[in-house]
């Protein structure tokens, strides 16, 4: 795992932490705007950067080796904790720790534990592992999952999917199994924390179907949350392609508590 500082001479912390099957790089546009404000601290998973050697092995370890990484350094507060998809769940299990205290946590489109039989598990897993591994395999079916309308900044063209295919076909299968299963079937400690941290979970309209049951599982174990769905928006856009807006969430919640 690799954690990379940007805004170093800022007071403000920010945690950020990707969601699965993306470069860390296509959150750099948010990134470098946050870090004109923030002290950011972005997340490279195992399995997600060079030499590619070592997989992916789970949400309840990463967790673990980010809290290491903030303790190593005597740091023990956060401003927030910011994650998408995967990065939602790190950032849920990185707040259920209870190791860092956290003024505001903030999971994007965040997957729940299915709480599901162990066979059915093994089922969604083997239709997800082949969904990417169906999709990496050619950059038409990268296209049609990811039309170029929508996810493709102003400044590139779609030479950029090249680039796509071939960063998903760096990652091993198991990095593909582990991101899939863990980030399905994580546990969550027992009791939760009971703080005054403020949390939020947003997602895009567009997926709040396909976020159902994690929406009911986040409002079922967080009932303070504030949820925040966002116009015709896709899972993932807002800290990506709308990084804009993005800043400008980041600011509202701020000022919501200021």
């Amino acid at each position: 795992m690799q954690i990379k500082e940007y805004g170093c001479g800022n007071e403000k912390t920010m945690l950020f932490l990707p969601g699965a099957f993306s470069n860390y790089s296509w959150y750099l546009p948010a990134i470098q705007a946050l870090s004109k404000t923030w002290h950011v601290y972005l997340v490279v998973y195992d399995g997600y950067h060079e030499p590619f050697d070592q997989s992916f092995q789970s949400v309840e370890k990463s967790a673990e080796n980010i809290i290491g990484f903030f303790k190593e350094k005597k740091i023990h507060d956060l401003d927030l904790v910011y994650g998408l998809s995967l990065g939602g769940s790190t950032a849920n299990l990185i707040y259920a720790f209870d190791q860092l205290r956290i003024k505001y946590l903030v999971i994007d489109g965040g997957i729940a534990p299915y709480e599901l039989p162990y066979f059915v598990t093994r089922l969604i897993l083997f239709r997800d592992v082949l969904g990417i591994k169906m999709i990496r395999r050619n950059t038409k079916l990268i296209k049609m999952a990811f039309s170029p309308d929508r996810w493709l900044y102003p400044w590139e063209d779609e030479t950029s999917y090249e680039e796509t295919k071939s960063f998903l076909n760096k990652l091993s299968d198991d990095t593909i199994k582990n991101c899939f299963d863990s980030c399905n079937n994580y546990k969550m400690p027992d009791p939760l924390p009971v703080n005054d941290t403020k949390i939020y979970y947003l997602y895009g309209e567009l997926e709040k179907k396909a976020r159902a049951f994690d929406i009911d599982y986040f409002h079922k174990i967080y009932p303070q949350a504030r949820f925040r769905a966002f116009h015709d928006m896709e899972h993932g856009e807002l800290s990506t392609i709308q990084y804009e807006k993005f800043l400008s969430v980041i600011d509202e919640i701020e000022s919501e508590h200021s």
